[in-house]
C-alpha cells in the first residue's frame, strides 16, 4: 500500500508510524510513543530511523489528535512544530501530509506522505488528500486484525 502511495502521488516517502505505550508515569498513566515501521522511500534517502518517539514532544501530535491531519510546507510546519519541521528540513523534505489513523477509540498511528519541493499545485493537493484518506482507511483496516 505505501509504495503504490508514493508511486500514484509522486512524493519521495511515504511513512507508517504506529502508537504505542512504552512507559507510564507514576500515577500509571501511559505515555504514548510512536514507531516507524514501515517506510516506502526514493531509493536516494536515508531510512529514518524514528524509534520510541515521544508524542508529547512534538506539538503537531496534538494537531493530529484534534483535527485528523495536516499538510503544508515545513515554513508552514514550522508554526505548528519547530523541532519537526527543522528535522524533516535536515532530511530534505518540502511539503507533507499527515493523517491520524484511528478507530472509533483507538489511535492506531499517523500516514505520511512527504516531498522534497515546497509547493504542490491545488491538483495535486486534492489527490494527495483523497488517496491518504483512501491508504489511511485500508492501513486502519489491517492494524485492526
Amino acid at each position: 500500500l505505501l509504495d503504490r502511495l508514493r508511486f500514484a502521488l509522486g512524493a519521495e516517502r511515504v511513512g507508517l508510524m504506529e502508537f504505542h505505550n512504552g512507559s507510564k508515569n507514576l500515577s500509571d498513566v501511559p505515555f504514548l510513543y510512536a514507531d516507524m515501521r514501515y517506510e516506502s522511500a526514493d531509493t536516494s534517502l536515508v531510512a529514518w530511523q524514528y524509534q520510541n518517539v515521544s508524542l508529547s514532544h512534538y506539538p503537531l501530535a496534538s494537531v493530529l489528535f484534534d483535527r485528523g491531519y495536516w499538510y503544508g510546507s515545513m515554513s508552514e510546519l514550522e508554526a505548528v512544530d519547530r523541532r519537526l519541521a527543522g528535522n524533516m528540513k535536515m532530511n530534505g523534505v518540502g511539503y507533507a501530509a499527515f493523517m491520524l489513523l484511528e478507530t472509533a477509540d483507538t489511535p492506531l498511528g499517523v500516514l505520511s506522505v512527504s516531498y522534497r519541493s515546497d509547493s504542490l499545485a491545488l491538483a495535486e493537493k486534492r489527490k494527495l488528500g483523497g488517496s491518504i484518506r483512501r491508504t489511511g482507511a485500508a492501513l486502519c483496516g489491517l492494524l485492526t486484525k
